[in-house]
Parts: C-alpha cells; structure tokens; sequence
C-alpha cells in the first residue's frame, strides 16, 4: 500500500492509497508566550502533545532547512558520475 503525504498550512497529513489518513503532524502557537506545540496524531492512537520553548523550535528549524539542503543537493546529483574518479582505499592499492 502506498502512502502520500499532504502538506497542510500548519503541517502535513499522510494518507494511504484509499485516501484514509495516517498520521497528522500540526504546528500551532503556544499555549505559552514563547513557545510552540507540535501535534502528532496517529490513527487508531492517542494524540502527542509536545510543549516546545524558543530554543527548541529554532533547533527544529535549523535541523529541517539543514535536512531540506542535503536532499536537495541529493536530488539535483540524481544519475550524476563523479567529476573525479574514485581511488581505491589504501589497503587496496597495496596489495592488502
């Protein structure tokens, strides 16, 4: 069964092929100044709630524009050849 997922306003949505959903991830402000939750809800499960401070949402960001720059940069290599042959290790170039 294959699953796509949806991006929503204030998060995303995974669907399987019928179009049920499977899991909801939602950002939203608060419930403090300050500070953020992150929603998660599964089908058929309880929701989790996660209370995230400044610090916490700024790492989440930072970790998110660093994952989204290595599959870009993947991406834009797909069927790329090196530019510079590979060696062998060394232990290959010496016989052993």
């Amino acid at each position: 069964m294959t699953a796509r997922i949806d991006l929503t306003g204030a998060g995303l949505v995974q669907r399987d092929a019928a179009g049920r959903t499977l899991l909801t991830v939602t950002m939203a402000e608060g419930p403090g100044i300050g500070e953020g939750t992150l929603l998660i809800l599964v089908a058929d499960a309880r929701p989790v709630e996660i209370a995230l401070d400044l610090d916490a949402l700024q790492h989440l960001g930072a970790v998110a524009r660093a994952t989204h720059a290595n599959v870009a940069l993947a991406a834009s290599l797909e069927g790329e050849s090196p530019r510079v042959p590979r060696r062998d290790p060394p232990s290959a170039r010496e016989g052993g």
